[in-house]
């Protein structure tokens, strides 16, 4: 997977663009690296139209247009471009409105090497999965048509979470057994509700129990650090 996918970084600090690009070159991605949104989006289109597979991997705070505003327009130009932001403030509104427009994965700086591989390792896993629906039609009628549609677009970390949290496990004790910090289970969950639909614990345990068998949680877990 690593050679059929383009990453297209957008970062406006030079010094850490050209960090990231050394990390992401020298794990076998090939990248195209941007200061803007707007000449990222200039070319993300022609990408697409040919038929390439582009992962977008961009800063919230950018001049000019930032990235909340630049993943409404990546979803017009492909909806199921892959889009994983950064950032280095941990602003609600911002990280609840990148869920909310699509977001595959979040990172807050600073961030390790190791970090930003699994979070992108983990995002394209989806990928895989999105496409393995052969197992899901004795669903129809258990779930919604989009919540079904969106068990598949969970990464695989956010299925661990899930099945940990339909265990009844707490967020500390979740962290503990995955060796994830609480502050990022809080964001898995959060993010699962929104993707879900879900209004409490309850709908997502029952979502769980419904898809359990599913070829996704079957497959092997990817740990986020």
């Amino acid at each position: 997977m690593l050679n059929t996918v383009e990453i297209f970084l957008v970062e406006d600090d030079q010094p850490l663009q050209s960090a990231l690009t050394r990390v992401l070159s020298g794990a076998g991605y090939a990248v195209t690296s941007y200061s803007t949104a707007e000449s990222m989006l200039q070319e993300l289109s022609a990408k697409v139209q040919a038929g390439c597979n582009v992962c977008v991997l961009m800063d919230v705070n950018l001049e000019s247009m930032n990235g909340i505003a630049a993943q409404k327009v990546v979803r017009q130009i492909g909806h199921e471009i892959p889009v994983i932001f950064m950032s280095a403030q941990q602003d609600a509104q911002n990280v609840n409105q990148a869920w909310r427009d699509g977001a595959s994965n979040f990172l807050f700086k600073p961030f390790t090497p190791k970090e930003l591989l699994s979070a992108l390792n983990d995002t394209l896993s989806t990928i895989k999965a999105a496409n393995d629906k052969d197992s899901t039609l004795a669903l129809r009628g258990v779930l919604s048509s989009e919540q079904l549609e969106s068990v598949f677009l969970l990464t695989p970390s956010q299925r661990q979470v899930l099945k940990l949290v339909a265990t009844g496990l707490t967020h500390q004790k979740i962290s503990e057994q995955i060796g994830i910090s609480p502050r990022t289970v809080k964001l898995h969950r959060a993010a699962m509700m929104q993707r879900l639909n879900c209004k409490n614990v309850t709908d997502l345990v029952r979502i769980y129990d419904a898809t359990k068998h599913l070829p996704a949680f079957a497959e092997p877990f990817i740990d986020s650090e």
